[in-house]
Formats: C-alpha cells, sequence, structure tokens
C-alpha cells in the first residue's frame, strides 16, 4: 500500500509562490543589467573602431602629402632629428591614435581627438 501524500496548507503554497515570485523577478533584474551592459559596451566598442577608421585614414592622407580636413588632429613625426608637431582643428573628447613607420625611419603619430 502506497503512504498518504501529506496534504500542504494554505500557507505553505503563499510561501512558495512568493519564492517563485522573488527568484523570478531577481532573474528578470539580474538580465536587464547584463542586456543594459552588453549594449553600452557595444556602443562603446563600434565608437573606437570609427575613431581608430579615422586615424588611419588621416594618417594615410598626411603620408600622401595632404593637410586632414575636418575635426581635431594631432600629427606627430619622431626622427632622430628631433619631433615635429602640428595641431588641425579644435576638439575635446576621446581620443585615438595610430602609428606608422615612414621610409625614411620616421615614425609618424597620429592622434584624433572628439573622432
Amino acid at each position: 500500500a502506497c503512504a498518504p501524500r501529506p496534504s500542504y496548507s494554505a500557507e505553505v503554497m503563499d510561501m512558495r509562490l512568493d519564492a517563485v515570485v522573488a527568484a523570478t523577478a531577481f532573474a528578470l533584474a539580474v538580465s536587464t543589467l547584463l542586456s543594459v551592459y552588453a549594449q553600452g559596451l557595444e556602443t562603446a566598442y563600434v565608437g573606437r573602431v570609427k575613431c581608430w577608421i579615422r586615424a588611419e585614414e588621416v594618417a594615410d592622407e598626411v603620408v600622401a602629402g595632404r593637410v586632414p580636413a575636418g575635426g581635431h588632429v594631432v600629427i606627430r613625426l619622431i626622427s632622430r632629428d628631433g619631433v615635429v608637431e602640428r595641431v588641425v582643428g579644435l576638439g575635446r573628447g576621446a581620443s585615438c591614435y595610430t602609428f606608422r613607420l615612414l621610409e625614411n625611419g620616421t615614425l609618424l603619430y597620429v592622434e584624433v581627438i572628439g573622432g
């Protein structure tokens, strides 16, 4: 013969329901926080990549002998003879940079600010 099943009172069932609701609310809160964090990281990463691409474009312009147009750009040519620095435009905000080694051994440093 089977043993009779214990009957649960309404209070026990209410406590279990409260625990399920609390666990569900916690899981939703954590998943929302993780989602917002991931979206913020994606936005920051895409912005940094665009800024770096702009720095590469400016470096290409400088190597080709053209003055970069638009934005705030700092250009440094570092060689054994010293450092030559040129600043184009005005800007504020985050910056990104790139380096190039030119044929004559000079290091080209390009920084884009506010890109």
